[in-house]
């Protein structure tokens, strides 16, 4: 079947969501807003706002706005707030929180992992590493491939360079953009439909949920006959959602992620 043009995709989610549920289960009985200040390699680091809630799951989005005050999140608890004027990444971490449960993908490869998290991280860049080779096939020198990584994660970048891909990135972080990383200049996000043009695969993040840029990806790699990948820890249970509508691979990471100890789950859910 062929791909619908996306809109609004969270819209069309949430419809859903309302669609199968009543308030009381809308009920948000949890959210946690956690400061996430880490440096998972060298090269990298990351701070940023995670908010995880609870409503009859578990949903996580990463935030843009880090200046909340704790009122801001105590005022959702016990009602149900998907109706009313809320942060959009709260919103997202919520419909997370019902989506999976009303909608799961069943057809999906799990990989658990409870090593530390410098083993992890290099474990889920293999994961997206396998993941490529099964949608485009190896690179070679003499006809190598490209990969946009829209969403800039280093341990990915390094390990498809190593594998012999021809990586390009980007991202919305004013502090790294024009800067070269592991091999590689990052170019402003706003670029992305227009470099995805001529690449093979795209490997997109699901803060592009949260930056309201998926949609147009989809879009642009469909247009292009562009392959997409989704890693998502943001959104990580719209898989089914999104494979639906022109994602060929999402890949999703549950909470708590490779960089927290203990263990760490990853779906690998596979579309066309």
């Amino acid at each position: 079947m062929e791909a619908k043009i996306l809109k609004d995709s969270i819209a069309e989610i949430q419809r859903l969501v309302l669609n199968r549920t009543d308030s009381n289960q809308r009920k948000l009985n949890g959210i946690w807003p956690i400061d996430y200040f880490a440096t998972p390699t060298q090269n990298q680091a990351f701070d940023l706002r995670l908010i995880i809630t609870h409503t009859l799951g578990q949903g996580c989005a990463y935030s843009e706005i880090k200046n909340q005050d704790r009122n801001t999140f105590k005022r959702l608890l016990g009602r149900d707030v998907l109706e009313e004027e809320i942060e959009f990444a709260i919103r997202v971490s919520i419909l997370d929180s019902l989506y999976g449960v009303l909608y799961p993908f069943s057809k999906k490869e799990t990989k658990i992992n409870n090593e530390n998290p410098d083993i992890k991280n290099l474990w889920r860049s293999h994961i997206v590493l396998s993941e490529a080779q099964r949608l485009i096939g190896k690179s070679q020198f003499s006809k190598p491939m490209r990969v946009l990584n829209i969403g800039f994660v280093d341990s990915f970048v390094r390990t498809l360079r190593e594998a012999k891909y021809e990586v390009f990135a980007t991202d919305l972080e004013s502090s790294i953009i024009g800067a070269e990383i592991s091999g590689v200049t990052i170019e402003d996000g706003v670029k992305s439909h227009i470099i995805l043009r001529n690449v093979d695969l795209v490997i997109a993040t699901g803060m592009t949920i949260t930056t309201n840029t998926i949609d147009r990806i989809i879009k642009e790699c469909k247009k292009n006959n562009t392959k997409l990948l989704i890693f998502a820890e943001t959104g990580h249970s719209f898989a089914s959602y999104y494979l639906q509508n022109g994602v060929d691979t999402y890949i999703s990471e549950h909470f708590p992620f490779y960089s927290f100890e203990g263990y760490s789950i990853i779906d690998i859910c596979r579309g066309r």
